[in-house]
Protein backbone atom coordinates (compact mmCIF):
# COMPACT_ATOMS: atom_id res chain seq x y z
CA UNK A 1 0.00 0.00 0.00
CA UNK A 2 1.36 3.44 -1.08
CA UNK A 3 1.79 5.64 2.13
CA UNK A 4 -0.70 8.08 2.53
CA UNK A 5 -0.66 11.99 3.90
CA UNK A 6 -3.58 12.21 6.52
CA UNK A 7 -5.50 14.98 6.46
CA UNK A 8 -8.04 14.77 9.42
CA UNK A 9 -10.48 17.89 8.43
CA UNK A 10 -12.49 18.86 11.86
CA UNK A 11 -8.96 18.46 14.67
CA UNK A 12 -10.75 17.52 17.72
CA UNK A 13 -11.98 13.95 19.17
CA UNK A 14 -15.57 12.88 18.78
CA UNK A 15 -17.49 10.97 21.73
CA UNK A 16 -20.45 9.77 23.22
CA UNK A 17 -20.84 13.82 24.61
CA UNK A 18 -21.35 15.28 21.30
CA UNK A 19 -25.28 15.62 20.37
CA UNK A 20 -26.23 13.97 16.70
CA UNK A 21 -26.74 17.51 16.11
CA UNK A 22 -23.13 18.33 16.38
CA UNK A 23 -22.09 15.48 14.39
CA UNK A 24 -24.05 16.07 11.43
CA UNK A 25 -23.17 19.65 11.29
CA UNK A 26 -19.51 18.56 11.50
CA UNK A 27 -19.91 15.93 8.14
CA UNK A 28 -21.97 18.46 6.60
CA UNK A 29 -19.42 21.13 7.17
CA UNK A 30 -16.21 19.07 5.83
CA UNK A 31 -18.35 18.74 2.16
CA UNK A 32 -19.12 22.46 2.26
CA UNK A 33 -22.63 21.68 2.70
CA UNK A 34 -24.84 23.76 4.27
CA UNK A 35 -28.07 22.01 5.91
CA UNK A 36 -28.13 17.82 6.02
CA UNK A 37 -28.92 16.74 2.13
CA UNK A 38 -31.25 13.88 2.68
CA UNK A 39 -33.38 16.30 4.80
CA UNK A 40 -34.55 18.13 1.76
CA UNK A 41 -38.20 18.01 2.17
CA UNK A 42 -39.24 18.34 -1.43
CA UNK A 43 -40.94 15.56 -3.40
CA UNK A 44 -39.98 14.90 -6.88
CA UNK A 45 -42.29 17.30 -8.38
CA UNK A 46 -42.19 19.64 -6.03
CA UNK A 47 -38.62 20.14 -7.15
CA UNK A 48 -38.63 24.06 -8.59
CA UNK A 49 -35.93 24.09 -11.96
CA UNK A 50 -34.27 27.42 -10.47
CA UNK A 51 -33.39 25.42 -7.69
CA UNK A 52 -31.40 23.94 -10.23
CA UNK A 53 -30.07 26.85 -12.13
CA UNK A 54 -32.64 26.35 -15.09
CA UNK A 55 -34.31 29.84 -16.14
CA UNK A 56 -37.89 28.78 -16.82
CA UNK A 57 -38.29 30.94 -19.29
CA UNK A 58 -36.09 28.98 -21.35
CA UNK A 59 -38.21 25.73 -19.86
CA UNK A 60 -40.82 27.42 -21.07
CA UNK A 61 -39.83 28.28 -25.00
CA UNK A 62 -38.59 25.25 -24.99
CA UNK A 63 -42.45 23.75 -24.18
CA UNK A 64 -43.80 25.66 -26.65
CA UNK A 65 -41.43 24.08 -29.68
CA UNK A 66 -42.11 21.13 -28.56
CA UNK A 67 -46.04 21.42 -28.30
CA UNK A 68 -46.40 22.85 -31.54
CA UNK A 69 -43.88 20.35 -33.27
CA UNK A 70 -46.37 17.65 -31.79
CA UNK A 71 -49.43 19.26 -32.89
CA UNK A 72 -48.37 19.56 -36.44
CA UNK A 73 -46.68 16.33 -36.52
CA UNK A 74 -43.15 17.20 -37.17
CA UNK A 75 -40.46 14.54 -37.09
CA UNK A 76 -38.47 15.58 -33.90
CA UNK A 77 -35.00 13.72 -33.17
CA UNK A 78 -33.38 13.77 -30.05
CA UNK A 79 -29.22 13.99 -30.41
CA UNK A 80 -27.69 12.37 -27.54
CA UNK A 81 -24.00 10.84 -26.32
CA UNK A 82 -22.51 7.65 -26.15
CA UNK A 83 -22.07 7.67 -22.47
CA UNK A 84 -24.11 6.98 -19.65
CA UNK A 85 -25.06 10.27 -19.32
CA UNK A 86 -25.82 10.68 -22.91
CA UNK A 87 -27.90 7.12 -23.00
CA UNK A 88 -30.24 7.89 -19.90
CA UNK A 89 -30.80 11.69 -21.09
CA UNK A 90 -31.78 10.29 -24.45
CA UNK A 91 -34.34 7.50 -22.82
CA UNK A 92 -35.64 9.91 -20.75
CA UNK A 93 -36.81 12.89 -23.11
CA UNK A 94 -37.78 10.17 -26.29
CA UNK A 95 -39.78 8.33 -23.52
CA UNK A 96 -41.07 11.55 -22.33
CA UNK A 97 -42.28 12.38 -26.05
CA UNK A 98 -43.27 9.26 -26.94
CA UNK A 99 -45.90 8.60 -25.05
CA UNK A 100 -47.49 12.01 -25.98
CA UNK A 101 -47.33 10.70 -29.46
CA UNK A 102 -44.83 12.80 -30.73
CA UNK A 103 -42.69 11.66 -34.16
CA UNK A 104 -39.28 11.45 -32.16
CA UNK A 105 -36.42 9.56 -32.98
CA UNK A 106 -33.49 9.02 -30.79
CA UNK A 107 -29.92 9.44 -32.35
CA UNK A 108 -26.52 8.26 -30.88
CA UNK A 109 -23.55 9.14 -31.87
CA UNK A 110 -20.31 6.76 -32.69
CA UNK A 111 -17.29 8.07 -30.76
CA UNK A 112 -14.96 7.13 -33.37
CA UNK A 113 -16.76 8.34 -36.60
CA UNK A 114 -19.00 11.04 -35.63
CA UNK A 115 -17.29 12.24 -32.20
CA UNK A 116 -18.79 14.23 -29.61
CA UNK A 117 -21.57 16.40 -29.90
CA UNK A 118 -23.91 18.21 -32.43
CA UNK A 119 -21.58 19.37 -35.79
CA UNK A 120 -22.60 19.77 -38.98
CA UNK A 121 -21.00 16.71 -40.44
CA UNK A 122 -24.72 14.15 -38.35
CA UNK A 123 -26.68 17.18 -39.25
CA UNK A 124 -26.28 16.74 -42.87
CA UNK A 125 -26.41 12.89 -42.71
CA UNK A 126 -29.83 13.06 -40.56
CA UNK A 127 -31.39 15.60 -42.85
CA UNK A 128 -30.54 13.26 -46.09
CA UNK A 129 -32.05 10.70 -44.03
CA UNK A 130 -35.08 12.56 -42.67
CA UNK A 131 -36.18 14.84 -45.17
CA UNK A 132 -39.20 15.79 -42.86
CA UNK A 133 -36.59 16.54 -39.65
CA UNK A 134 -37.85 19.65 -38.15
CA UNK A 135 -36.49 19.84 -34.66
CA UNK A 136 -33.67 18.56 -32.96
CA UNK A 137 -32.97 18.58 -29.13
CA UNK A 138 -29.93 17.48 -27.95
CA UNK A 139 -29.15 16.20 -24.85
CA UNK A 140 -25.84 16.56 -23.05
CA UNK A 141 -24.02 18.29 -25.98
CA UNK A 142 -24.67 21.82 -27.78
CA UNK A 143 -23.33 24.45 -25.87
CA UNK A 144 -20.92 25.34 -27.88
CA UNK A 145 -22.16 23.87 -31.34
CA UNK A 146 -22.39 27.13 -33.12
CA UNK A 147 -21.67 25.82 -36.48
CA UNK A 148 -23.63 22.67 -36.25
CA UNK A 149 -27.08 25.45 -34.96
CA UNK A 150 -26.13 28.13 -37.97
CA UNK A 151 -26.43 24.94 -40.61
CA UNK A 152 -29.34 23.57 -39.08
CA UNK A 153 -31.01 26.72 -39.43
CA UNK A 154 -30.13 26.65 -43.46
CA UNK A 155 -31.69 23.30 -43.65
CA UNK A 156 -34.82 24.29 -42.18
CA UNK A 157 -34.25 22.38 -38.48
CA UNK A 158 -35.10 24.28 -35.47
CA UNK A 159 -32.80 23.61 -32.34
CA UNK A 160 -33.46 22.89 -28.46
CA UNK A 161 -30.08 22.58 -26.79
CA UNK A 162 -30.51 20.65 -23.36
CA UNK A 163 -27.07 20.50 -21.53
CA UNK A 164 -25.06 20.89 -18.91
CA UNK A 165 -21.41 21.29 -19.65
CA UNK A 166 -19.81 24.74 -19.21
CA UNK A 167 -21.18 27.54 -21.11
CA UNK A 168 -18.92 29.58 -24.02
CA UNK A 169 -19.08 33.10 -23.73
CA UNK A 170 -21.27 33.53 -25.88
CA UNK A 171 -24.27 31.13 -26.80
CA UNK A 172 -25.60 29.12 -30.14
CA UNK A 173 -28.62 31.07 -31.63
CA UNK A 174 -30.41 28.47 -30.81
CA UNK A 175 -34.98 28.66 -30.69
CA UNK A 176 -34.31 27.54 -26.77
CA UNK A 177 -31.40 26.78 -24.49
CA UNK A 178 -31.45 24.99 -21.43
CA UNK A 179 -29.01 24.62 -19.37
CA UNK A 180 -27.52 24.09 -15.64
CA UNK A 181 -23.93 22.96 -14.82
CA UNK A 182 -25.47 21.79 -11.52
CA UNK A 183 -26.87 18.57 -13.19
CA UNK A 184 -26.02 15.94 -14.97
CA UNK A 185 -26.78 15.97 -18.65
CA UNK A 186 -30.04 13.52 -17.65
CA UNK A 187 -31.08 15.92 -14.88
CA UNK A 188 -31.58 18.65 -17.55
CA UNK A 189 -33.49 16.31 -19.98
CA UNK A 190 -35.70 15.10 -17.08
CA UNK A 191 -36.63 18.91 -15.80
CA UNK A 192 -38.00 19.07 -19.63
CA UNK A 193 -39.25 15.77 -19.69
CA UNK A 194 -41.37 16.40 -16.46
CA UNK A 195 -43.10 18.92 -18.45
CA UNK A 196 -44.80 16.40 -20.26
CA UNK A 197 -45.91 14.53 -17.46
CA UNK A 198 -42.87 12.70 -17.25
CA UNK A 199 -41.41 11.48 -13.16
CA UNK A 200 -39.49 8.35 -13.46
CA UNK A 201 -35.95 8.76 -11.48
CA UNK A 202 -34.39 5.63 -12.09
CA UNK A 203 -32.71 6.94 -15.26
CA UNK A 204 -31.99 10.36 -13.51
CA UNK A 205 -29.70 8.27 -10.79
CA UNK A 206 -27.80 6.01 -13.05
CA UNK A 207 -27.05 8.97 -15.40
CA UNK A 208 -25.88 11.28 -12.17
CA UNK A 209 -23.91 8.97 -10.68
CA UNK A 210 -21.92 7.68 -13.75
CA UNK A 211 -21.19 11.01 -14.55
CA UNK A 212 -19.65 11.96 -11.63
CA UNK A 213 -21.95 14.79 -10.70
CA UNK A 214 -21.50 16.07 -7.19
CA UNK A 215 -24.15 14.69 -4.81
CA UNK A 216 -24.82 17.68 -3.19
CA UNK A 217 -28.37 19.99 -3.01
CA UNK A 218 -30.69 18.93 -5.92
CA UNK A 219 -28.56 16.09 -7.35
CA UNK A 220 -28.83 14.09 -3.60
CA UNK A 221 -32.36 14.60 -4.07
CA UNK A 222 -32.64 13.25 -7.17
CA UNK A 223 -30.70 10.55 -6.83
CA UNK A 224 -31.68 9.55 -4.11
CA UNK A 225 -35.21 8.59 -5.14
CA UNK A 226 -33.83 7.15 -7.65
CA UNK A 227 -32.00 4.72 -6.50
CA UNK A 228 -35.37 3.69 -4.57
CA UNK A 229 -37.00 3.13 -8.17
CA UNK A 230 -33.35 2.12 -9.51
CA UNK A 231 -33.53 -1.05 -7.11
CA UNK A 232 -37.34 -2.10 -8.33
CA UNK A 233 -37.03 -1.24 -11.81
CA UNK A 234 -39.90 -2.33 -14.04
CA UNK A 235 -37.27 -1.55 -17.30
CA UNK A 236 -37.21 -5.26 -18.49
CA UNK A 237 -33.69 -4.43 -20.28
CA UNK A 238 -32.14 -2.70 -16.56
CA UNK A 239 -33.59 -5.46 -14.69
CA UNK A 240 -32.00 -8.24 -17.22
CA UNK A 241 -28.20 -6.28 -16.65
CA UNK A 242 -28.13 -6.08 -13.59
CA UNK A 243 -29.15 -9.69 -13.06
CA UNK A 244 -26.36 -10.71 -15.29
CA UNK A 245 -24.25 -8.38 -13.14
CA UNK A 246 -25.15 -10.18 -9.62
CA UNK A 247 -27.65 -7.12 -8.52
CA UNK A 248 -30.76 -9.38 -8.87
CA UNK A 249 -31.93 -9.70 -5.08
CA UNK A 250 -30.40 -6.68 -3.61
CA UNK A 251 -33.17 -4.79 -1.12
CA UNK A 252 -31.55 -1.52 -2.05
CA UNK A 253 -28.65 -0.02 -4.30
CA UNK A 254 -26.14 2.37 -3.84
CA UNK A 255 -24.13 4.92 -6.21
CA UNK A 256 -21.47 1.68 -5.77
CA UNK A 257 -23.51 -0.53 -7.39
CA UNK A 258 -24.18 2.14 -10.39
CA UNK A 259 -20.22 3.02 -10.56
CA UNK A 260 -18.74 0.20 -10.51
CA UNK A 261 -20.94 -2.26 -11.66
CA UNK A 262 -23.75 -0.89 -14.06
CA UNK A 263 -22.12 2.00 -15.60
CA UNK A 264 -18.96 0.19 -16.93
CA UNK A 265 -20.72 -2.28 -18.71
CA UNK A 266 -22.86 0.82 -20.41
CA UNK A 267 -19.94 2.44 -21.28
CA UNK A 268 -18.47 -0.11 -22.11
CA UNK A 269 -20.59 -0.41 -25.55
CA UNK A 270 -19.72 3.03 -26.07
CA UNK A 271 -16.05 2.68 -25.92
CA UNK A 272 -15.64 -0.94 -27.88
CA UNK A 273 -19.17 -0.72 -30.43
CA UNK A 274 -22.64 0.64 -31.00
CA UNK A 275 -23.80 2.66 -28.09
CA UNK A 276 -27.47 2.99 -29.58
CA UNK A 277 -27.30 -0.89 -28.23
CA UNK A 278 -27.20 0.59 -24.38
CA UNK A 279 -29.87 2.63 -25.81
CA UNK A 280 -32.17 -0.03 -26.63
CA UNK A 281 -31.63 -1.88 -23.90
CA UNK A 282 -32.76 0.79 -21.45
CA UNK A 283 -35.79 1.16 -23.34
CA UNK A 284 -36.64 -2.30 -24.13
CA UNK A 285 -40.04 -2.28 -22.87
CA UNK A 286 -40.86 -0.10 -26.44
CA UNK A 287 -40.11 -3.18 -28.52
CA UNK A 288 -41.99 -6.07 -29.38
CA UNK A 289 -40.96 -9.36 -27.83
CA UNK A 290 -38.86 -7.21 -25.32
CA UNK A 291 -38.10 -10.04 -22.88
CA UNK A 292 -35.86 -11.83 -25.67
CA UNK A 293 -34.22 -8.37 -26.80
CA UNK A 294 -33.21 -7.45 -22.92
CA UNK A 295 -31.79 -11.18 -23.26
CA UNK A 296 -29.87 -10.66 -26.01
CA UNK A 297 -28.88 -7.45 -25.31
CA UNK A 298 -27.65 -7.29 -21.43
CA UNK A 299 -25.68 -10.86 -22.85
CA UNK A 300 -24.03 -8.08 -25.70
CA UNK A 301 -23.38 -5.84 -23.64
CA UNK A 302 -21.74 -8.15 -20.63
CA UNK A 303 -19.55 -10.08 -23.59
CA UNK A 304 -18.40 -6.24 -24.76
CA UNK A 305 -17.80 -5.17 -21.24
CA UNK A 306 -15.43 -8.58 -20.87
CA UNK A 307 -13.81 -7.51 -23.97
CA UNK A 308 -13.19 -4.03 -22.63
CA UNK A 309 -12.13 -5.26 -19.41
CA UNK A 310 -9.43 -7.86 -21.51
CA UNK A 311 -8.21 -4.88 -23.67
CA UNK A 312 -7.42 -2.66 -21.01
CA UNK A 313 -5.61 -5.30 -18.67
CA UNK A 314 -3.70 -5.62 -21.55
CA UNK A 315 -2.77 -1.91 -22.29
CA UNK A 316 -2.55 -1.27 -18.95
CA UNK A 317 0.50 -4.28 -18.69
CA UNK A 318 1.67 -2.46 -21.25
CA UNK A 319 1.61 0.92 -20.65
CA UNK A 320 3.19 -0.16 -16.91
CA UNK A 321 6.07 -1.47 -19.26
CA UNK A 322 6.33 1.73 -20.69
CA UNK A 323 6.70 4.27 -17.37
CA UNK A 324 9.45 1.85 -16.27
CA UNK A 325 10.45 1.51 -12.83
CA UNK A 326 12.34 4.85 -12.80
CA UNK A 327 8.90 7.36 -12.53
CA UNK A 328 8.59 10.61 -13.87
CA UNK A 329 6.54 13.36 -12.11
CA UNK A 330 3.89 12.47 -15.45
CA UNK A 331 3.00 8.92 -16.63
CA UNK A 332 3.37 8.86 -20.64
CA UNK A 333 2.44 5.90 -22.67
CA UNK A 334 1.99 5.49 -26.70
CA UNK A 335 1.15 2.85 -29.13
CA UNK A 336 -1.03 1.51 -32.05
CA UNK A 337 -2.27 -1.78 -30.14
CA UNK A 338 -4.21 0.66 -27.65
CA UNK A 339 -8.23 0.98 -28.71
CA UNK A 340 -9.35 4.92 -28.72
CA UNK A 341 -12.10 3.75 -26.62
CA UNK A 342 -10.00 2.77 -23.52
CA UNK A 343 -6.99 4.88 -23.70
CA UNK A 344 -9.15 7.00 -20.49
CA UNK A 345 -9.50 3.92 -18.65
CA UNK A 346 -5.70 2.93 -19.06
CA UNK A 347 -4.55 6.65 -17.63
CA UNK A 348 -7.01 6.18 -14.84
CA UNK A 349 -5.45 3.01 -14.18
CA UNK A 350 -2.12 4.40 -13.95
CA UNK A 351 -2.82 7.23 -12.29
CA UNK A 352 -4.47 4.74 -9.37
CA UNK A 353 -1.49 2.51 -9.32
CA UNK A 354 1.22 5.32 -9.11
CA UNK A 355 -0.83 8.13 -8.01
CA UNK A 356 1.07 10.63 -10.64
CA UNK A 357 -0.50 12.44 -13.74
CA UNK A 358 -0.71 10.30 -16.77
CA UNK A 359 -1.26 10.42 -20.66
CA UNK A 360 -1.94 7.89 -22.98
CA UNK A 361 -1.87 7.76 -26.69
CA UNK A 362 -3.55 5.18 -29.29
CA UNK A 363 -1.16 5.87 -32.10
CA UNK A 364 -2.61 6.24 -36.11
CA UNK A 365 -0.89 6.90 -38.80
CA UNK A 366 -1.65 9.93 -39.35
CA UNK A 367 -3.05 10.86 -36.62
CA UNK A 368 -3.23 9.94 -32.79
CA UNK A 369 -5.50 10.21 -29.72
CA UNK A 370 -4.77 11.32 -26.48
CA UNK A 371 -6.35 11.07 -23.01
CA UNK A 372 -5.27 12.62 -19.67
CA UNK A 373 -6.15 11.85 -16.45
CA UNK A 374 -4.56 13.83 -13.52
CA UNK A 375 -4.22 14.10 -9.32
CA UNK A 376 -5.69 16.91 -6.87
CA UNK A 377 -2.86 19.91 -7.44
CA UNK A 378 -2.52 19.27 -11.16
CA UNK A 379 -4.36 21.17 -13.55
CA UNK A 380 -3.63 18.49 -16.30
CA UNK A 381 -5.15 20.30 -19.18
CA UNK A 382 -3.35 23.64 -18.43
CA UNK A 383 -0.30 21.89 -18.16
CA UNK A 384 -0.92 20.43 -21.53
CA UNK A 385 -2.03 23.67 -23.29
CA UNK A 386 1.88 24.63 -23.04
CA UNK A 387 2.29 22.19 -25.79
CA UNK A 388 -0.58 22.78 -28.13
CA UNK A 389 1.01 24.13 -30.66
CA UNK A 390 1.65 20.44 -31.11
CA UNK A 391 -1.58 19.69 -31.12
CA UNK A 392 -4.76 19.30 -33.69
CA UNK A 393 -7.83 20.05 -30.86
CA UNK A 394 -7.33 19.70 -26.93
CA UNK A 395 -10.13 19.84 -24.70
CA UNK A 396 -10.86 18.90 -20.71
CA UNK A 397 -10.59 20.15 -17.64
CA UNK A 398 -8.54 20.21 -14.39
CA UNK A 399 -8.64 16.32 -13.34
CA UNK A 400 -9.42 14.96 -17.07
CA UNK A 401 -8.51 16.25 -20.81
CA UNK A 402 -8.56 14.68 -24.32
CA UNK A 403 -6.60 15.47 -27.54
CA UNK A 404 -5.61 14.59 -31.00
CA UNK A 405 -2.12 14.54 -32.28
CA UNK A 406 -0.19 14.07 -35.56
CA UNK A 407 1.45 10.96 -34.67
CA UNK A 408 4.98 12.47 -35.93
CA UNK A 409 4.51 14.92 -33.29
CA UNK A 410 4.27 12.37 -30.81
CA UNK A 411 7.75 11.77 -29.13
CA UNK A 412 8.57 15.67 -29.25
CA UNK A 413 5.17 16.30 -27.66
CA UNK A 414 6.08 14.45 -24.46
CA UNK A 415 9.52 15.83 -24.35
CA UNK A 416 7.74 18.66 -23.74
CA UNK A 417 4.95 17.55 -21.32
CA UNK A 418 7.75 15.51 -19.08
CA UNK A 419 9.93 18.76 -19.02
CA UNK A 420 6.89 20.94 -18.27
CA UNK A 421 5.44 18.53 -15.31
CA UNK A 422 9.09 18.43 -13.76
CA UNK A 423 9.21 22.15 -13.43
CA UNK A 424 5.61 22.80 -12.28
CA UNK A 425 4.60 19.92 -10.49
CA UNK A 426 5.51 19.84 -6.50
CA UNK A 427 7.15 16.81 -5.04
CA UNK A 428 4.66 16.78 -2.14
CA UNK A 429 1.72 16.45 -4.80
CA UNK A 430 2.82 13.14 -5.82
CA UNK A 431 2.21 11.88 -2.02
CA UNK A 432 -1.79 10.71 -1.93
CA UNK A 433 -3.44 12.75 0.42
CA UNK A 434 -6.54 11.00 2.78
CA UNK A 435 -9.20 12.57 3.92
CA UNK A 436 -10.08 12.37 7.68
CA UNK A 437 -13.78 13.38 8.87
CA UNK A 438 -12.59 13.52 12.53
CA UNK A 439 -11.16 10.61 15.11
CA UNK A 440 -13.52 8.98 17.02
CA UNK A 441 -13.81 7.10 20.45
CA UNK A 442 -14.01 3.30 19.93
CA UNK A 443 -17.30 3.85 21.67
CA UNK A 444 -19.28 5.25 18.91
CA UNK A 445 -18.96 1.59 17.21
CA UNK A 446 -22.39 1.73 17.32
CA UNK A 447 -25.66 1.00 15.26
CA UNK A 448 -26.88 4.25 16.38
CA UNK A 449 -24.03 5.98 15.06
CA UNK A 450 -23.92 3.88 12.03
CA UNK A 451 -27.53 4.66 11.31
CA UNK A 452 -26.60 8.67 11.98
CA UNK A 453 -24.27 8.65 8.96
CA UNK A 454 -26.44 6.67 6.74
CA UNK A 455 -28.57 9.58 7.02
CA UNK A 456 -26.33 11.37 4.64
CA UNK A 457 -26.38 8.66 1.94
CA UNK A 458 -26.26 8.09 -1.15
CA UNK A 459 -22.86 8.94 -0.74
CA UNK A 460 -20.84 9.36 -3.73
CA UNK A 461 -18.97 12.96 -5.93
CA UNK A 462 -19.02 15.36 -3.78
CA UNK A 463 -20.62 13.30 -0.56
CA UNK A 464 -18.26 11.21 0.06
CA UNK A 465 -18.76 8.37 2.93
CA UNK A 466 -17.68 9.52 6.07
CA UNK A 467 -14.36 8.35 7.17
CA UNK A 468 -13.22 8.24 10.83
CA UNK A 469 -9.97 7.74 12.89
CA UNK A 470 -9.23 5.49 15.69
CA UNK A 471 -6.05 5.35 17.45
CA UNK A 472 -4.77 3.11 19.25
CA UNK A 473 -7.19 -0.33 19.07
CA UNK A 474 -5.89 -3.34 20.05
CA UNK A 475 -5.29 -6.08 17.72
CA UNK A 476 -7.06 -9.39 19.26
CA UNK A 477 -7.46 -11.25 16.57
CA UNK A 478 -6.42 -11.45 12.89
CA UNK A 479 -6.81 -13.69 10.03
CA UNK A 480 -6.04 -13.30 6.19
CA UNK A 481 -8.81 -13.91 3.68
CA UNK A 482 -9.16 -14.56 0.03
CA UNK A 483 -7.47 -17.23 -2.60
CA UNK A 484 -4.34 -15.48 -2.65
CA UNK A 485 -4.55 -14.73 0.88
CA UNK A 486 -4.91 -10.93 -0.25
CA UNK A 487 -7.35 -9.60 2.00
CA UNK A 488 -7.10 -8.99 6.26
CA UNK A 489 -9.45 -9.42 8.49
CA UNK A 490 -8.70 -8.09 12.50
CA UNK A 491 -10.75 -8.28 15.59
CA UNK A 492 -10.41 -5.06 17.36
CA UNK A 493 -11.24 -3.30 21.04
CA UNK A 494 -10.19 -0.52 22.99
CA UNK A 495 -7.91 -1.43 26.01
CA UNK A 496 -8.58 1.82 27.98
CA UNK A 497 -11.89 0.48 28.40
CA UNK A 498 -12.38 -1.66 31.65
CA UNK A 499 -12.15 -5.49 30.47
CA UNK A 500 -15.49 -6.38 31.57
CA UNK A 501 -17.00 -3.14 29.20
CA UNK A 502 -14.75 -4.10 26.20
CA UNK A 503 -16.19 -4.09 23.18
CA UNK A 504 -15.03 -6.27 19.90
CA UNK A 505 -15.32 -4.75 16.35
CA UNK A 506 -14.39 -6.15 12.88
CA UNK A 507 -12.40 -4.84 10.49
CA UNK A 508 -11.72 -5.71 7.20
CA UNK A 509 -8.85 -4.51 5.05
CA UNK A 510 -9.46 -5.68 1.04
CA UNK A 511 -5.42 -5.68 -0.27
CA UNK A 512 -4.27 -5.56 3.11
CA UNK A 513 -3.61 -9.26 3.30
CA UNK A 514 0.50 -8.79 3.56
CA UNK A 515 -0.02 -7.29 6.98
CA UNK A 516 -0.46 -10.58 8.63
CA UNK A 517 2.74 -10.78 8.65
CA UNK A 518 3.37 -7.23 10.38
CA UNK A 519 0.99 -7.56 13.10
CA UNK A 520 0.97 -9.78 16.01
CA UNK A 521 -2.73 -9.75 18.80
CA UNK A 522 -2.06 -7.45 21.31
CA UNK A 523 -0.45 -4.92 18.89
CA UNK A 524 -1.98 -1.28 19.05
CA UNK A 525 -2.57 0.36 15.90
CA UNK A 526 -4.60 3.35 14.78
CA UNK A 527 -6.91 2.63 11.85
CA UNK A 528 -8.47 4.98 9.21
CA UNK A 529 -12.19 3.50 8.13
CA UNK A 530 -15.39 3.33 6.53
CA UNK A 531 -18.49 2.20 8.91
CA UNK A 532 -20.01 -0.67 6.92
CA UNK A 533 -23.04 -3.03 7.57
CA UNK A 534 -21.55 -6.68 6.92
CA UNK A 535 -24.84 -8.70 6.46
CA UNK A 536 -24.39 -12.56 6.28
CA UNK A 537 -27.04 -15.39 6.73
CA UNK A 538 -29.05 -13.32 8.28
CA UNK A 539 -26.83 -11.47 10.88
CA UNK A 540 -25.73 -7.86 10.76
CA UNK A 541 -22.41 -6.97 11.92
CA UNK A 542 -20.78 -3.82 12.17
CA UNK A 543 -18.21 -4.08 10.17
CA UNK A 544 -14.59 -0.90 9.99
CA UNK A 545 -13.59 -0.95 6.02
CA UNK A 546 -10.01 0.24 6.69
CA UNK A 547 -8.84 2.66 4.58
CA UNK A 548 -5.24 3.03 6.14
CA UNK A 549 -3.53 1.35 8.97
CA UNK A 550 -0.68 2.55 10.87
CA UNK A 551 1.09 0.75 14.12
CA UNK A 552 0.07 3.60 17.07
CA UNK A 553 3.51 5.79 18.27
CA UNK A 554 2.09 6.03 21.57
CA UNK A 555 1.99 3.14 23.70
CA UNK A 556 -1.24 2.11 25.47
CA UNK A 557 -2.89 0.66 28.10
CA UNK A 558 -2.86 -2.84 28.08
Amino acid sequence: MKPKKWLILYPKKVTQEFSKERILELLLENRGASRPQGQIALAKDQVDPELAGIATQSLAAAIGLIQKAIRHEKKIIIYGDYDVDGLTATAVLWEALWRQGAKVLPFIPDRIRDGYGINPKTIRRLKKQHPDLELIITVDNGIGAHEAVALAHDLGIQIIISDHHLAPNYLPEAEAIIHSPQLAGVGVAWFLAREFGYQDLDLVALGTVADLLPLQGINHQLVKLGLKELADTRRVGLRELMTRAGLKNKEELSSWEISFILAPRLNAVGRLAQAIDGLRLLCADYFPQKEQLAIELASRLEQINNQRQDLMNQSFEDAQKKVGSRLKKILFAADESYHQGIIGLVAGKLVEKFYRPAIVVWRGERYSKGSARSIPGCNIVELIKAAEDLLVDLGGHPMAAGFTIETENIEKFAQRIEQIAESVIEPESLIPQLKIDFEIDFSLVNKDFYQLIRGLAPFGFGNPEPTFLIRQARVVNLRVMGKQEQHLKLWLDDPQTPLVERLVAEAIGFGWGEWSNRLLPGDLVDVVFNLGLNRWNGRETLQLKIKDLKPSTTPGVA
